[in-house]
């Protein structure tokens, strides 16, 4: 039996509302393309028109019912739907801007960005007020007045302002000097060296300027500053130094060629072995879109071999254009790695940094290969 176009239509028709009360602007750009190819039909009570139709008779799914309204011209006919692609057309720019920033090319997972804000020493200044231990000879001897009995309350220490997600690196910006040596390195006036919460390689240090003027710009507009971009870069070369040292305590026993030159001069020879230059296995640099939002450089050894490495941007996010040597900077306008999202690095197949053999998508595979490579690497 042909069923009437006409019944259908008003099936459709009931299920209207509920499409208004159900989409959202996410199924509206899923339609995007299909509502171009819209047409009006006619609605007749054609056999073959209905025997395209019919698969769709019992289906009340949102889709479905879409589905049925475009079929019969009524969907691409109505004010409200010539409104919405009015507006999809008007905010074309605007969707372009945030396809470019899609979530491929946050190089940190919500794990991360949550436990960099998870100080394990928390600012002196936001601690709660404990009262000191009192004994008989020190209150005897305190040369200051004692409250009263009557109000033994102190007073709070002046809360700051806490740092959370994203902004989980100001708090060693706003006070290093909470922190233990174990996470913060070095610090001065000018900047504040901490060790990764979730280091990528055997040596990974982070470089955070304290210039509240550039803290929180972007990595592009804050070193096209030249005077502050030579000020980072001095920073960085003697953290690189540092680097360095540290991996050749850490490796060096490990090191043929190093081992040599300790052998060389041991025995006095006058031309010794030329020892391991360390400082070349050092990358400093920013991420193209950095995930945390205060300006940090990363300083770190090349040999990505840490058990955070866990995720494939994490490997790409380093060894692609998506990070930016620090000495490269400030970058020209046109600079194609200004646009991450455009040029898609966290996306790129994998290679090994050191023998750049591929390993396409398989991040697995490409972990058990730098396992080998770091091996191999320590004994050069």
């Amino acid at each position: 039996m042909e069923k009437n176009p006409t019944c259908l239509v008003q099936v459709a028709a009931k299920n209207a509302k509920k499409i208004a009360a159900t989409a959202n602007p996410r199924n509206e750009d899923e339609d995007d393309e299909e509502e171009t190819r819209c047409i009006t039909v006619d609605k007749t009570g054609d056999p073959a028109l209905q025997a395209d139709f019919l698969p769709f008779e019992n289906d009340t799914s949102d889709s479905c019912v879409r589905e049925r309204l475009r079929r019969f011209g009524y969907e691409s006919d109505s004010d409200s739907n010539r409104d919405r692609r009015k507006r999809r057309t008007d905010n074309a720019p605007r969707r372009e801007e945030l396809r470019t920033m899609d979530t491929f090319q946050d190089c940190t997972t919500a794990s991360e960005i949550v436990g960099a804000s998870m100080s394990p020493s928390p600012p002196l200044s936001a601690a709660k007020p404990v009262r000191p231990p009192q004994n008989a000879f020190s209150v005897l001897m305190s040369s200051r007045k004692t409250k009263s009995p009557a109000s033994p309350e102190l007073k709070p220490a002046t809360q700051t302002s806490t740092f959370s997600g994203r902004d989980g690196l100001g708090a060693y910006i706003a006070n290093p000097a909470s922190y233990p040596s174990s996470r913060v390195i070095t610090y001065s006036d000018s900047f504040v060296t901490i060790h990764d919460l979730y280091p990528k390689s055997s040596i990974h240090l982070l470089l955070l300027p304290r210039d509240p003027s550039k803290s929180l710009q972007d990595p592009f507009t804050a070193l096209a500053d030249p005077v502050f971009c030579a000020q980072v870069q001095a920073e960085v070369r003697k953290l690189r130094a540092l680097a360095a040292k540290e991996l050749k305590r850490r490796f060096g026993c490990d090191s043929a060629r190093e081992q040599r030159h300790e052998l060389a001069l041991e025995k006095g020879e006058e031309e010794a072995h030329e020892g391991r230059d360390w400082s070349q296995d050092i990358m400093a640099g920013i991420h193209a879109r950095p995930s945390m939002n205060h300006l940090h450089v990363h300083i770190l050894s090349r040999d990505f071999h840490s058990d955070c490495m866990q995720h494939r941007k994490h490997y790409n996010s380093f060894h692609t254009g998506f990070f930016i040597d620090v000495d490269e900077f400030p970058l020209a306008e046109d600079d194609p790695r200004r646009n991450p999202g455009k040029a898609g690095f966290l996306r790129e197949e994998f290679r090994c940094w050191r023998c750049d053999k591929g390993f396409g998508k398989s991040f697995e595979a490409l972990k058990r290969h730098l396992e080998d490579e770091f091996e191999d690497w320590k004994k050069v």
